[in-house]
């Protein structure tokens, strides 16, 4: 009897679900949150997270889901934990940048967003974060970011 090699667990769980079909699924779980359809979106986001368990998706989709339901401190909590591993990651900056403007920390939204703008990337988040810069000017003076308020 020949002995064969069984693929490891990562292995099994990258070949049922590509790499293609998991951004497809994100991107109907971010679909389903805008629509407020957050138990299916919480259901999309749990077989990222078992199938794809390196991919940053199913976090931010978590995040989203936590901000929609007004709790943005659990989603500062997730996010700030991915970019302790990955703090490069402008995708999860983002979000992390609206958890805290939703949370009424302008301040840190701020310094996040003036960040991912400086960067310059050319990307939707560099668009977002400009957005979300505009929104913040209506919302704060200058003197507020420099006495910390």
């Amino acid at each position: 009897m020949t002995s064969s090699v069984l693929p490891s667990a990562s292995v099994l769980q990258q070949q049922m679900l590509s790499s293609e079909c998991a951004k497809i699924l994100a991107e109907v779980g971010f679909s389903a949150i805008f629509n407020g359809c957050l138990a299916q979106a919480r259901v999309i986001f749990d077989t990222l997270r078992l199938f794809r368990p390196g991919c940053n998706s199913h976090v931010i989709g978590f995040a989203l889901i936590a901000m929609a339901e007004k709790e943005a401190q659990v989603a500062i909590s997730a996010l700030e934990s991915v970019l302790r591993q990955a703090p490069d990651n402008r995708d999860v900056q983002a979000i992390l940048g609206l958890a805290f403007f939703l949370s009424g920390n302008y301040k840190e939204s701020t310094k996040i967003v003036e960040k991912i703008t400086a960067s310059n990337s050319g990307s939707s988040v560099l668009n977002f974060s400009k957005a979300l810069r505009e929104e913040l000017a209506y919302r704060i003076s200058p003197a507020d970011l420099r006495w910390g308020k």
